[in-house]
């Protein structure tokens, strides 16, 4: 009977169970994450106007269109996607706001207005014109059909236009304001001054400017030890100052010299490079008691102008100078002629290809005009223009006429020419930046050798480059394969990055290392003839060297092993003892004036604070030992400091920690005539209680009480038990 009610009551909780499944999995609405379907959304979407590299704050008012059949969407999400190559990101999330109280939401419901709000950003080089932007949404509807929830999909009618303006055009450099001596004397030191601003609207990047031509003429030299000085990045307006000190040798000749200021940079416009020149023009003056000349005039050549200051190609161009004796006697039957008018592209525009001055008296000055045309091909550019005047001078005695000869150069700069495609000018590779990673390089250590190679050239490409890495006594290595490597371009004015794994030798010092970067490399330019008296377009060839100095730290490995305080007794609080350790230089360099001390609260130096080792030579060690008092008792840390000289004189610390147990001063026992004891005994504490004793009581009661219940209920059962045997055995 009881089984059978037990079976039934099971049946009903298990009805019960299919009852509560069947409501979750139905009446419970589930997610759908499959669209099936699109509501369009009424918006007003007009072009968000900005300008390149600015961020704006977009707000699109919108609500749902009343024709939708559904009165409301829940768990909205909205995303801008922006067409490929478009310069515009979305720099924060799509949030939808009311339009009455800007608070956020996550459901839309009809006949309420709000807005769709979010960031956007154009990039620094965005070029002008309208991009599409497409705004796009997900939200969950209640299907009545089914009553379950579905997705849908949350669209516009068009896309959102915005259109970027204020396009930047690239960095330009201009070279202003140059001041200098126009004419200065042998010995003379005095700077070259200018100032260089970026006109343009990007940043100019890497500024870097040189005062260079040292080498054609050696007469005034630079009076400071780098040939390039960088001026780092300069924005759009931005100006800098910039000095060149210079001086003039003692044994300069007079006449006019010619130095060349030029300056290159990079912007983030296609990663173009750039170069800025400016020519300049001192007068050196050699007074009449300095000229070593018998009695010979001072002929010398000032105030050099050019017309037109940028000359064209197949035009003409007139130089104009002042010829100027500065002796002390007269000169007659003055004539300049060119030298080398037939190589430098321009010819005389008359018939006559020199000047002639019939006299110029000691101290006069005279004005000189000729007038050259440049020929269709010329290239462009500085030309040098030689020329040669003789003249007739009366001699130191007065009695005679003696013939004079001098040479002075003059230049034709900037000569510009449309027509040529091939540039005389040669490509430049330059290592513009390197890495060796974050960690000190030391001796054996294994780096990665990162470094850029820059073509600063604004037109040229360098081709078929090869690249070798070397260092002297192999202090640098690589840990495979070979030391050289193949590039097959450079673009103009284009950086590449490089890497390779090297090793820097075991048993190196601390020092800086040269290393050298060598490249081999052809280019398109003009070359010479195979019978080496003209030019012909072709493929040339160049090598350059380039040679970084990297720091190297030696590997000094000292180590410090088997530190302990009193092995011969235990050490107690205030007493004497020894801190031993072993020392060990691991390292291939030696470890000079060497000293050891112990760091802590815990312990005070018994004779002297500071242990002398002295010099530890490679692959030695020994056993050393410092008297220390320790100051408490139990376990005491403390620090031992090594303090040692590198082979580069540099002062290096390393700490060993160590921790010793250290026994308290034994107490002294009355009864034992002032002799301490072997052992004190350790009285062992007693035991606390668990609980208190008036709990402990409680819960004894309460476990009592429950006992009696419990057996009163059991032996009544069993009396029942025994009386319903009875009744039936009497039946």
């Amino acid at each position: 009977m009881k089984g059978k009610k037990m079976k039934k009551l099971l049946s009903y909780i298990a009805l019960l169970a299919m009852v509560v499944v069947n409501i979750v999995g139905n009446g419970m609405v589930s997610k759908a994450s499959e669209v099936t379907k699109t509501f369009k959304l009424k918006g007003t979407l007009d072009t968000v106007e900005i300008k390149a590299g600015e961020t704006q704050h977009v707000k699109i008012p919108f609500n749902l269109n009343s024709n939708t059949y559904f009165n409301s969407v829940e768990n909205i999400s909205f995303s801008v996607d922006v067409d490929t190559n478009a310069p515009i990101n979305i720099t924060s999330d799509v949030t939808v706001k009311f339009a009455s109280t800007s608070a956020e939401v996550t459901t839309l419901t009809k006949n309420t207005e709000y807005v769709l709000e979010f960031d956007i950003e154009t990039t620094e080089l965005a070029s002008n014109g309208t991009y599409k932007l497409s705004i796009v949404g997900t939200g969950d509807y209640i299907d009545y059909d089914t009553g379950e929830y579905s997705t849908c999909a949350l669209n516009f009618s068009k896309k959102l236009s915005v259109k970027v303006t204020g396009q930047k055009a690239a960095s330009k450099i201009k070279i202003s304001s140059i001041n200098y001596d126009e004419e200065v004397n042998r010995g003379d030191e005095f700077d070259i001054s200018l100032k260089v601003g970026n006109t343009g609207d990007l940043t100019a990047k890497d500024v870097s400017i040189s005062l260079g031509d040292f080498g054609t003429q050696t007469d005034i030299v630079p009076n400071y030890s780098t040939s390039d000085m960088s001026l780092g990045n300069l924005s759009n307006g931005a100006t800098k100052s910039v000095k060149f000190p210079v001086k003039v040798t003692s044994k300069a000749t007079a006449g006019t010299k010619s130095l060349k200021v030029t300056v290159s940079w990079y912007d983030d416009k296609k990663g173009e490079g750039y170069t800025e020149t400016a020519n300049i023009f001192i007068n050196v003056v050699v007074p009449e008691d300095q000229v070593q000349n018998n009695g010979k005039p001072n002929i010398v050549i000032t105030n050099v102008i050019q017309s037109p200051e940028t000359p064209i190609a197949n035009g003409k161009v007139t130089l104009a100078f002042t010829v100027e004796n500065k002796g002390k006697t007269t000169v007659k039957q003055l004539k300049f002629t060119p030298s080398n008018i037939a190589a430098s592209g321009l010819s005389p525009a008359s018939a006559k290809p020199y000047v002639y001055i019939d006299e110029l008296q000691a101290g006069k000055k005279k004005t000189v005009k000729m007038q050259y045309e440049l020929s269709e091909d010329i290239t462009e550019g500085l030309h040098e223009l030689t020329y040669v005047f003789t003249y007739k001078y009366l001699n130191k005695d007065g009695t005679d006429f003696e013939d004079g000869t001098e040479n002075v150069s003059l230049f034709v700069r900037d000569i510009t020419n449309p027509k040529v495609t091939v540039n005389t000018s040669v490509p430049k590779l330059i290592i513009s930046n390197f890495n060796t990673g974050d960690e000190k390089l030391k001796a054996g250590s294994v780096f990665t050798f990162t470094f850029d190679v820059k073509n600063t050239h604004a037109s040229i490409a360098a081709k078929n480059i090869k690249v070798t890495i070397s260092s002297e006594n192999n202090i640098f290595s690589q840990t495979e394969g070979s030391n050289s490597f193949y590039i097959e371009q450079i673009p103009a004015g284009t950086t590449i990055t490089q890497s390779i794994e090297l090793k820097v030798k075991a048993d190196a010092a601390s020092n800086a290392y040269p290393l050298k970067i060598s490249f081999d490399y052809e280019y398109d330019g003009k070359t010479a003839s195979p019978d080496g008296k003209t030019e012909e377009v072709g493929t040339a060839s160049k090598t350059v060297d380039e040679v970084l100095n990297i720091q190297v730290a030696e590997n000094a490995r000292p180590v410090v092993q088997d530190i302990y305080i009193s092995s011969y007794d235990e050490p107690r609080v205030n007493e004497a003892t020894t801190l031993t350790f072993n020392f060990y230089n691991m390292g291939k360099s030696t470890l000079n004036n060497v000293t050891a001390t112990v760091v802590s609260d815990f312990y005070q130096a018994s004779d002297t604070s500071t242990k002398f080792i002295g010099n530890v030579e490679a692959g030695q060690g020994n056993t050393y030992e410092i008297d220390v008092i320790p100051l408490m008792e139990g376990d005491c840390p403390g620090q031992l400091k090594i303090t040692y000289e590198d082979s580069n004189g540099e002062t290096v610390e390393l700490f060993a920690d160590f921790t010793q147990f250290i026994n308290a001063q034994p107490t002294m026992d009355p009864n034992t005539n002032g002799q301490f004891p072997e052992e004190i005994p350790v009285v062992p504490e007693a035991k606390k209680a668990i609980l208190p004793t008036w709990l402990f009581i409680v819960i004894q009661v309460v476990v009592f009480v429950v006992a009696i219940v419990i057996a009163r209920k059991v032996v009544i059962s069993l009396y029942k038990k025994k009386l319903r045997k009875e009744e039936e055995a009497d039946l």
